[in-house]
């Protein structure tokens, strides 16, 4: 998997200059996505011919090669890619460990039609981003994924490979009372979204009809973070070691009528003769500290599956320097 980005003024030329694939009935295959969404395929070659240049209409293209190892004959392929500058208004690579951010003319008059903007953040290294949204004002097409007009927040990687965007649409307030509830579906604001490493990448866009305010948020360097889809969460500096003493905090809420499940991969935070003194992860069954206890865990062994009772989980991860 090759992810390809541009500058936020510009999107991406791709030819390929070279194609030797296992011709069997596409085992072998190059797929590649405009964004990081599956469903906006350029083109998908399994064979020695292309579909000719291809050009995205945002800054990223998603890349992906799966082989079935069948044919140890055959060279792969060679991709040309060249950056084209386009007419996007706004949007810009930031480098900066805290800022604020908002759509274009937020909150009055708001943001316009056809509106395409591409932000791309980035904090120290092996820090993490911390992005909180005060307010997201736009037409609301939940029920269409969101195809009108949305609001992406990328992420970035998991363990796994594989990226995870958030979508967003729709009106979600501080204030659930807000005058425009009368008459439009009202939905809390997301909890602070954090990245996997130390980017994170923003994007915002409109149809020509129905539009709102936008959005405004504020990012920071953090750790921790609120967490309401399946993901995965790791400790700050991850696979690396702390260099200091560090709390975080992870709020973890499941859908309607679920529960949460902790299966951990990896478990390794230090010293295991013993735990007074040292690193721990203290796990509670319900949204807060005060909740109850369901475990405390320290050292190196990767502990069994945890499950909660109800919907929530805190974790508070404390790192000890000795």
């Amino acid at each position: 998997v090759w992810v390809l980005e541009a500058s936020p003024q510009e999107t991406l030329q791709l030819t390929f200059t070279n194609i030797d694939l296992y011709t069997g009935r596409c085992e072998d295959q190059v797929q590649i996505y405009d964004g990081l969404q599956t469903d906006t395929r350029l083109g998908r070659i399994c064979n020695s011919t292309s579909d000719g240049t291809m050009t995205t209409k945002t800054p990223i293209a998603y890349v992906i090669f799966t082989t079935s190892g069948m044919n140890q004959f055959n060279k792969g392929f060679e991709l040309g890619i060249i950056p084209v500058s386009t007419e996007i208004e706004c949007g810009e690579n930031i480098v900066e460990d805290a800022g604020v951010l908002m759509s274009v003319n937020y909150p009055d008059p708001g943001y316009g039609a056809n509106e395409y903007c591409f932000w791309s953040i980035t904090v120290s290294n092996y820090d993490h981003i911390g992005f909180t949204f005060d307010e997201i004002d736009m037409e609301d097409s939940y029920s269409n994924n969101c195809k009108w007009d949305s609001l992406k927040v990328f992420k970035g990687f998991d363990y796994k490979g594989d990226p995870e965007q958030l979508v967003f649409c729709g009106y979600h307030k501080a204030d659930l009372e807000d005058e425009i509830c009368s008459s439009k579906t009202c939905r809390e604001l997301p909890g602070t979204i954090v990245s996997h490493k130390n980017t994170m990448v923003i994007e915002f866009k409109s149809d020509l009809s129905n539009h709102g305010k936008g959005f405004k948020g504020s990012w920071e360097t953090t750790c921790g973070g609120s967490f309401f889809t399946e993901t995965f969460i790791s400790s700050p500096y991850f696979p690396n070691t702390v260099p200091f003493a560090k709390m975080c905090s992870y709020y973890v809420k499941a859908p309607e009528d679920q529960v949460v499940q902790l299966n951990f991969e990896v478990f390794a935070l230090g010293i295991d003769s013993y735990c007074p003194g040292q690193s721990s992860l203290t796990i509670h069954d319900g949204p807060s500290g005060i909740s109850d206890q369901l475990a405390y865990l320290c050292g190196n062994e990767i502990p069994a599956t945890i499950n909660s009772t109800g919907r929530d989980v805190f974790m508070m991860y404390n790192h000890i320097v000795s």
